[in-house]
């Protein structure tokens, strides 16, 4: 199942994409949806503009943090983008050993 977000982005609409984020849609959700479409200055903005509790969300479905879902991209043509992102994430205090519910770490999903 798909996002409002996810088919904004997808379609890039990114007047409506900005329109769902001052409306409340999860930042979280917004995040990964854009991650996993490539829109990775979206994800950066997301990040940077949000609050501690955004960095830090946890899924109560799969136990991960964005730094897992960082981790999962596997679009190495834009390796310096998910550094730089998951470099972001660290500074603010996300741990890099936080296991996910099927025991994974984000470095357990990177390698």
């Amino acid at each position: 199942k798909r996002s409002i977000v996810w088919h904004a982005i997808k379609a890039n609409f990114r007047g409506l994409v900005y329109v769902l984020l001052a409306v409340s849609f999860p930042l979280y959700q917004a995040a990964v949806d854009a991650l996993y479409l490539g829109s990775y200055q979206l994800v950066r903005k997301i990040l940077t503009t949000g609050t501690p509790e955004v960095l830090k969300y946890i899924n109560p479905k799969t136990g991960r943090n964005l730094l897992h879902e960082i981790s999962n991209v596997k679009r190495y043509d834009n390796a310096d983008w998910c550094i730089a992102l998951a470099s972001l994430l660290v500074s603010a205090g996300v741990p890099v050993t936080a296991k996910a519910l099927n025991g994974q770490t984000p470095l357990h999903i990177a390698a």
